[in-house]
């Protein structure tokens, strides 16, 4: 005969424990002693019982997560389009138990972002809620409100020291070390576009670039400008600095929106192979800026995978549901001219 699959009900008189407790015990809910969930654990583990997420799902109430982020439109698309796309892919394999998401096409900078985001507070129909983070005035007191209610909110922007997403390297001390690499000992300056104040991602980066590119070239001093909101601003002063600046070596930008700046302004300016230029992420859009050799490096972080783990770590801390070893860690990866064609063929992003 064939052996059947351990229940609940069986783990639970094994126990000689309520079946509302070992149920606990297994999602990690509380309301029982350490000793209890221990006893618990290593019973399940002894028999063989594991939990099915999929059939706990039923037994639950759905699951709603907002999800508060740019549309993907004008400058927004290099990014965000990659991001919208890693959300509906967890969005789709997490449907199957109950889990589903509002999608909000709302911009940080907008004045209607914390009235949006203040009204999801006071909802009782949203359990987790996904968005970036956010330097208006109240922006912190809505985060408490969310902590309040014990609603989780994950963001897409928080850096490796808020999130639990891991990127395996520093974008920063990445760029410093490919700029590192062909320096000579002639002193010279280097132009770091350093993003959004708002956004933690780009402050982390322009700071981890400054301080080893520093450790790695004294002679070499930064220039660093935020013109991330304004490009035509942006556009207008590295085209000022590469006409008057005979020492600039090279230029690193923390965004996507800034490096197609960099590489319009240098390429325009008759600058491309005449110094070194790191950005990171887009592509498609950057071949045409590594075949003509404006471009060498872009960083590449993996947007679309990013964003799936951010959706999956959430749901997994409202919910049983595991998650998979895929969302642990987000590699950071060089891409230069001699294998940007190949990366975006095997990458399936052209």
């Amino acid at each position: 005969m064939e052996k059947t699959q351990p229940t609940l009900k069986d783990l639970a008189e094994r126990l000689n424990l309520s079946v509302g407790t070992v149920q606990r015990a297994l999602n990690n809910k509380g309301g029982y002693k350490p000793e209890t969930q221990r006893r618990v654990l290593e019973e399940a583990e002894k028999i063989g019982y594991t939990v099915n997420p999929a059939a706990s799902a039923l037994r639950r109430p759905p699951v709603s997560i907002a999800v508060v982020l740019p549309e993907p439109i004008d400058h927004n698309k290099y990014f965000y389009q990659y991001v919208w796309q890693g959300i509906e892919y967890a969005y789709k394999e997490l449907a199957v138990f109950q889990v589903g998401y509002q999608k909000m096409f709302i911009h940080p900078h907008s004045s209607d972002f914390c009235d949006v985001l203040e009204q999801l507070s006071a909802s009782d129909k949203i359990q987790g809620i996904i968005t970036v983070l956010n330097r208006d005035a109240r922006f912190d007191d809505i985060m408490r409100r969310f902590a309040q209610r014990g609603i989780p909110v994950s963001f897409i922007n928080a850096g490796n020291t808020l999130n639990d997403t891991r990127f395996s390297v520093s974008t920063g001390g990445l760029a410093a070390d490919i700029l590192a690499s062909t320096h000579t000992s002639v002193p010279g300056q280097v132009l770091l576009l350093g993003g959004s104040y708002e956004n933690e991602l780009h402050r982390r980066r322009a700071m981890d670039f400054s301080q080893k590119l520093r450790e790695y070239c004294a002679n070499i001093s930064v220039l660093e400008i935020h013109e991330y909101h304004d490009l035509k601003k942006l556009r207008g002063t590295i085209a000022s600095m590469l006409k008057n600046l005979d020492t600039l070596t090279g230029i690193f930008s923390v965004s996507t929106r800034e490096t197609l700046c960099m590489c319009q302004a240098v390429s325009e300016m008759g600058f491309s192979g005449k110094m070194m230029t790191i950005g990171v992420d887009a592509f498609p859009e950057l071949l045409p800026f590594f075949q003509n050799g404006t471009l060498t490096s872009s960083i590449y972080h993996y947007p679309t995978r990013l964003a799936y783990s951010v959706f999956y770590q959430l749901v997994s801390q409202l919910t049983s549901i595991p998650t998979p070893y895929v969302v642990q860690s987000i590699p950071a990866v060089p891409i230069f001219r001699s294998n940007a064609d190949f990366f975006c063929k095997a990458e399936g992003i052209i």
